[in-house]
């Protein structure tokens, strides 16, 4: 794969898709009163949030309310991606939301760990997978994955922990990428989840008051899928990013100390890093701040670049919450703002290259030779252009077929401007027929065309393909002459 020359194959732009996700409350904040303050409107696209004092409203792509399923969330979510994915363009799917939020069972699974919870990352491999399993006649895949952490700014690989120290770089041919991370070849979406769990064993997790298994850490699982077609040798190389953000944390509410306050820091930096990126996204400033962060900075094609990007924002419906929740919506309601640049990153082999060379040159002679005949037309004079059809001689053998001993060409297959046999004739204003290239060639020199029999000429150039005419042609020379369109 890839030995050729990598292009971008540009989309339309397209703002990030946002989806809010509300979980049902937890038994603390039953505790704290149970007290509701989300409220999912009818139209399934607005969410209001309030309290004793004001109503502050949010649009964005989808509203999941409480009793919204897992499948729910999929339906939505995964097919784009993946139609995205296996065509060559990089997507993203990230769950974002204060600790507690429901992030990792949007993404991953639900404690009775059965079919109905299955959460969106193992639901988009299984499609994935099925996809790639059953390609086109044409298409070959292949997918290898990599797992890793950004635990206190360090960025670690979960497959191998502790033997390689990862980095991220960037190049004009591979775009960004990871160096030194695993990346383990798979076949079925069942070799993923088997690696998923291994990753997920060395993910660093600990308890809060607000989550039994607080992520300490935010995680990325990265599917790469490389698409070969046999029958043109072009290549498309994408990656799929699957994000789970730690949250946010509010120290008086999680009660962290000690190693799990050190952490609570790391994470809440580096989400502002983050919502200062979004913000000078938003703002059109001149610099992105996409270095102040790890996580900043490995989502930079996520946010404002090359991706189909679905940010999932989760959220707890309890007052109790409500100022974690108001700034998760906002967060949601600038990000939407964004627009993308997704591109079809297709790699065109030697032996492509050199077909597309050898019909470019092809195109290029063509063009040249008409160019030829206008500049010849142009050098005739008005008396060249006389109706004598007694003079009619048969274009070239490269415009025409007719053979010298063929029999007396018919008049009306001749234009009477260049005296050859037609190959676009066209039916001008004046009511006559004419070889299209010499009638805009005299035109161009005249401002007017011809105006046979002693009829004056008319100052207007449009006309309209004589398809008959071209068809009778065609089968006398016993040739069938393509439309140029």
């Amino acid at each position: 794969f890839f030995s050729g020359c990598f292009m971008a194959n540009k989309n339309a732009s397209e703002n990030i898709n946002v989806m809010v996700r509300v979980r049902p409350q937890n038994e603390e904040e039953t505790k704290q009163g149970g007290k509701p303050c989300l409220h999912c409107l009818a139209d399934g696209k607005t969410i209001e949030c309030s309290d004793d004092y004001q109503k502050l409203t949010f649009k964005c792509t989808k509203v999941f309310p409480e009793h919204a399923t897992q499948q729910d969330v999929y339906d939505h979510v995964a097919p784009p991606v993946i139609d995205s994915v296996t065509n060559g363009i990089n997507a993203a799917v990230i769950a974002y939301g204060q600790t507690g939020s429901g992030k990792t069972h949007t993404m991953y699974k639900s404690e009775a760990d059965n079919e109905l919870g299955r959460g969106l990352v193992p639901r988009i491999l299984d499609s994935l997978f099925r996809r790639v399993s059953n390609p086109m006649i044409e298409e070959v895949f292949y997918c290898t994955i990599s797992f890793i952490q950004i635990y206190k700014e360090n960025l670690m690989d979960l497959l191998q922990p502790g033997v390689n120290r990862c980095q991220i770089r960037e190049d004009t041919t591979h775009g960004l990428w990871i160096t030194d991370a695993t990346a383990i070849p798979v076949a079925t979406a069942d070799d993923c989840l088997r690696l998923m769990a291994i990753g997920d064993k060395n993910r660093v997790v600990a308890s809060t008051r607000q989550n039994i298994e607080s992520s300490r850490s935010h995680s990325v699982f990265i599917v790469s899928i490389a698409k070969q077609n046999v029958l043109d040798r072009s290549e498309s190389v994408s990656q799929l990013y699957l994000v789970d953000l730690a949250g946010s944390e509010s120290v008086d509410k999680t009660g962290s100390e000690g190693q799990r306050l050190e952490e609570a820091k790391y994470i809440n930096t580096s989400l502002l890093a983050l919502r200062n990126v979004i913000r000078a996204l938003v703002q059109g400033t001149p610099h992105v701040p996409y270095r102040d962060s790890k996580i900043t900075r490995l989502l930079q094609n996520s946010f404002g670049g090359n991706s189909k990007t679905f940010l999932i924002v989760c959220c707890s419906p309890a007052a109790y919450n409500q100022r974690e929740t108001v700034s998760s919506l906002r967060f949601g309601d600038s990000t939407g703002q964004i627009q993308n640049q997704p591109v079809q990153n297709v790699f065109r082999s030697v032996e492509e290259l050199t077909r597309l060379l050898k019909q470019t040159n092809s195109q290029v002679a063509e063009a040249r030779d008409r160019i030829r005949q206008l500049e010849r037309l142009l050098e005739m004079g008005p008396d060249d252009y006389e109706d004598d059809e007694d003079d009619a001689q048969p274009l070239c053998k490269s415009r025409s077929v007719v053979d010298e001993k063929s029999e007396e060409v018919p008049a009306a297959f001749v234009c009477p401007l260049s005296k050859r046999i037609m190959m676009d004739p066209v039916v001008a204003m004046d009511g006559y027929t004419y070889e299209e290239h010499a009638l805009s060639a005299y035109f161009l020199q005249y401002g007017c065309t011809p105006g046979l029999n002693g009829e004056p000429g008319l100052a207007d150039l449009s006309y309209i393909p004589n398809l008959a005419l071209r068809d009778q042609i065609a089968q006398y020379n016993g040739k069938l002459y393509l439309d140029p369109g």
